[in-house]
């Protein structure tokens, strides 16, 4: 089994609010020991591979910022496609973004929740 860390996203930590929704959803569109296409981007800094995940021809990376699952990583993905993507789920108040002001995983992770 490979650890694959979606490139671009940042997704609620488990423990943080919006964590389990967050990761029921990508269990949902990629079912555990589906069969998945990897696009690979390298590694991250922990060594694990960073990548695009495609189930069932739907790009997990995409869809979870889509359904307002997963914030667009500003650090490592500069004004691109999931930042409009992302834009458009809080426009419409899209999972995580039903919050008047959710916190960042980044953030959560700072303040060593």
């Amino acid at each position: 089994m490979t650890q694959v860390r979606l490139a671009q996203i940042d997704a609620p930590e488990l423990r943080q609010e919006h964590g389990k929704a967050s990761r029921s959803f990508l269990r949902f569109i990629c079912p555990v020991g589906m069969k998945v296409r990897i696009e690979s981007r390298g590694q991250g800094q922990h060594k694990h591979t960073l990548g695009t995940v495609i189930c069932n021809e739907i790009n997990a990376n995409i869809a979870m910022v889509m359904a307002g699952h997963a914030w667009a990583y500003s650090r490592y993905s500069p004004a691109t496609k999931m930042h409009k993507l992302q834009d458009k789920a809080r426009a419409n108040h899209t999972g995580l973004w039903r919050r008047p002001d959710p916190v960042a995983p980044w953030e959560f992770r700072k303040m060593g929740r």
